[in-house]
């Protein structure tokens, strides 16, 4: 059985050792959904691979009777086959789920597994939980912090049978911007694509965004950072044309400026810039170096700020909340982050033909 510390054992270790050792009874608590509930199919999975052929759900949205689970395991089906019952709580299993949960973890045949919403450390300092941590696999499932998402991306193609190698896997982080979902369907499609090959490197990521679209907002970030103020009136353009969505376009642009400004504020304090971006939360944007270091040189933090206050402006317009036009305040933005804004005019993102 897995064991160890509820903060030790995470999803990723949790999936690992499904493949050695099925747990009798296993805690799920967190409320990042994606990987809670591939920890859930897994176990499933598992458990059908060991002989447990029947699944019992129990689902309390607001309350349960743990003497209802208890009945339920008493009954023997009726061909005596193995069980895995499900218990999904809004709150959390207390001294009874504890105290069900030692009886279950005695059956020779049953598995019983708890998902519940994440718990804090007061809860993993109670009684029951102490009681429920020492006969359970205790799997917090947390949310992957961006500077962590890399490595677990590289773990995701690991498990899939393909390395990657770690500029490919901060290049995705960076193109997913913390979206697990988005991040996983991306690993899933390298795999399928990767057509025997045993590496993910830079180039099949690359080579996979533009086998799936002419531009994306990737390319629109590429451009303003790299200061090629004709490539952003050009991809700003075309994805006009194309029909892009202007808020996640917008969110991409945002989520890079945020980026320099803290890399900005930390030259400022005194820091130099390669070591900055040597930082784990910076490392991302190493690919960009040239693109940072010519932004940070020009624009300086202050130039950075009143960038994002541009953004806002921007956001304020896609709402309707301004007189502004949404894609030319957009294009502005582009072309001032670019260092040519001058270049900038109303009707310029809408006239731009895709090339």
């Amino acid at each position: 059985m897995l064991r160890g510390s509820p903060l030790a054992v995470n999803a990723s270790q949790f999936l690992t050792g499904l493949s050695r050792q099925l747990p009798s009874v296993t805690l799920l608590h967190g409320d990042e959904p994606l990987q809670l509930g591939e920890c859930l199919d897994a176990l499933r999975a598992a458990a059908r691979d060991q002989g447990v052929n029947e699944r019992i759900s129990f689902d309390a949205s607001t309350g349960f009777d743990w003497n209802d689970l208890g009945a339920s395991a008493d009954n023997f089906s009726l061909f005596a086959e193995r069980r895995l019952f499900e218990v999904r709580l809004s709150g959390r299993p207390g001294a009874d789920g504890a105290s069900a949960a030692e009886r279950m973890a005695q059956s020779a045949d049953d598995l019983l597994v708890i998902v519940c919403p994440r718990l804090d450390g007061q809860a993993m300092r109670t009684a029951w939980f102490k009681k429920l941590d020492a006969v359970a696999t205790c799997v917090a499932i947390q949310a992957v912090q961006p500077n962590a998402l890399p490595r677990w991306l590289s773990e995701r193609f690991a498990r899939a049978g393909i390395s990657a190698s770690r500029e490919a896997c901060e290049l995705l982080a960076e193109r997913t911007e913390g979206n697990l979902l988005a991040a996983a369907q991306e690993v899933d499609k390298l795999v399928l694509l990767s057509e025997g090959a045993d590496l993910v490197d830079v180039d099949a990521i690359t080579s996979a965004a533009a086998d799936s679209a002419r531009f994306n907002a990737f390319d629109l970030v590429d451009a303003a950072v790299d200061g090629d103020a004709p490539r952003v009136v050009r991809v700003l353009g075309a994805l006009r044309a194309e029909g892009m969505e202007l808020p996640p376009l917008l969110g991409s642009v945002t989520w890079m400026i945020r980026n320099l400004l803290s890399v900005s504020q930390e030259v400022r304090r005194g820091k130099p810039l390669d070591a900055v971006l040597n930082q784990g939360p910076y490392r991302q944007l190493g690919r960009r170096g040239a693109g940072v270091r010519r932004v940070v040189s020009h624009l300086g933090s202050e130039g950075v700020a009143s960038l994002l206050a541009a953004a806002h402006q921007v956001d304020r317009s896609i709402k309707g909340q301004s007189v502004d036009e949404p894609w030319s305040a957009l294009e502005r933005m582009c072309l001032e982050l670019a260092g040519a804004n001058a270049l900038a005019s109303p009707t310029r993102a809408s006239r731009a033909s895709a090339v």
